[in-house]
C-alpha cells in the first residue's frame, strides 16, 4: 500500500506538470518580470523555438509556482491586518525601452505606511517574493534585496500606468503619483521564506524570522535594466543569436563555487532553462530559423 501511495503521488505531480506546460505561452513577449532573464534563452523563445527540455514532475514546479501566488495573497492580507494600506494591486503598467519597444507588467501593490509605524508617512512600490531558506538568510543578513528583484521593482516604479480601470492616474509615471499625506519612499520587497530559515552559529541553531521587508531607493533612470529587451529585438531583426553567457554572468546566476574552485552558471541546467539542450547544442533545434543560425 505504501508504494502505491507514492505512485499515486507521482500521478498527481505528473498531472500538475502537464497543466503547467499547458499554461505556458508558446509566444514570446517582453514583460517586466523577465528583466533578469537570460538573453540567449529569451531570443530562442522569441524565434518560436519550442522548449528542448521537459521538466521532471518530481520537481513540483506547478506547486512551487502556485506557492508564489499564495504567498502574495497571504502577505497582502497580513499587511492589511496590521493596519498597512495596500493599494492598486495588480495595476497594469508599461515602459518603453531606449529603442522604443513596449514592456508591460503588473505590480503587486502600492504600500502606504501609517505615520505611527516604522517607515510611516511613506509609500512604496511593493513586490512579494517567496524564497528558499538560503536566499532568505542571505538577504536578511546583508539587508539587501536580490539584484533581479531590485531591477524589476525599479522598472515598475518608472513605468507609466496604462490600467483601464484606473483612469484618474492613467498616463502618469507610477513613482510620480501623489498619495495624500505620504511621500514616495522607493521600492519595498516583501520576502516570505518557504522553508524554516535557520543556520548554525558556533554549533548552535539560530532561527530567523520567516518574513522580512527590505526597502531600497529607485534610480532616476532604468534604461540599463531595459537594454536586455532591446538586445533580443536586435538579434531577431539581424537573424542572429547571442552567445552563451559567461559562467560568471549574473543572467545565468553565475557564482563562485568552492568545490570546483571556479565560477558556475547555476541557471544553465534543464531544471531552470527550458532551452538548455538546444542552447548547448545537445539537441537539434526545431525551427528553421534557429537551425540556420545556431
Amino acid at each position: 500500500m505504501a508504494s502505491e501511495a507514492r505512485q499515486l503521488a507521482n500521478v498527481i505531480l505528473t498531472s500538475e506538470e502537464k497543466q503547467l506546460v499547458k499554461e505556458r505561452s508558446p509566444t514570446y513577449y517582453h514583460r517586466v518580470s523577465g528583466c533578469g532573464g537570460c538573453v540567449r534563452a529569451m531570443t530562442l523563445h522569441a524565434y518560436g523555438e519550442p522548449p528542448s527540455d521537459d521538466t521532471d514532475p518530481t520537481w513540483g514546479n506547478k506547486f512551487r509556482f502556485d506557492q508564489g501566488h499564495d504567498a502574495e495573497t497571504r502577505v497582502v492580507k497580513a499587511m492589511q491586518d496590521a493596519g498597512i494600506h495596500v493599494l492598486l494591486q495588480q495595476l497594469t503598467v508599461e515602459i518603453e525601452t531606449p529603442m522604443g519597444s513596449k514592456v508591460p507588467g503588473h505590480i503587486d501593490g502600492v504600500v502606504c505606511v501609517p505615520h505611527h509605524l516604522p517607515l510611516g508617512g511613506y509609500w512604496f512600490v511593493m513586490d512579494v517574493k517567496s524564497i528558499n531558506a538560503y536566499g532568505f538568510i542571505k538577504t536578511f543578513d546583508e539587508d539587501k534585496v536580490k539584484k533581479d528583484n531590485q531591477k524589476q521593482v525599479s522598472i515598475y516604479a518608472c513605468s507609466t500606468v496604462v490600467d483601464t480601470n484606473q483612469e484618474a492616474i492613467a498616463g502618469h509615471r507610477l513613482k510620480d503619483i501623489k498619495f495624500d499625506g505620504y511621500e514616495f519612499g522607493g521600492g519595498l520587497i516583501a520576502y516570505l521564506a518557504m522553508d524554516r530559515p535557520t543556520r548554525r552559529v558556533k554549533g548552535e541553531k539560530v532561527d530567523y524570522p520567516k518574513f522580512n521587508l527590505i526597502q531600497f531607493d529607485i534610480p532616476d533612470s532604468v534604461d540599463e535594466y531595459l537594454d536586455l529587451f532591446d538586445e533580443v529585438d536586435i538579434h531577431i531583426k539581424q537573424s542572429t543569436l547571442p552567445p552563451i553567457p559567461d559562467v560568471s554572468d549574473e543572467m545565468v546566476w553565475g557564482g563562485w563555487n568552492r568545490n570546483i574552485k571556479g565560477y558556475k552558471a547555476n541557471r544553465c541546467l534543464p531544471r531552470w532553462c527550458q532551452w538548455y539542450s538546444v542552447c548547448h547544442q545537445h539537441k537539434n533545434p526545431q525551427t528553421a530559423k534557429v537551425k540556420e543560425i545556431i
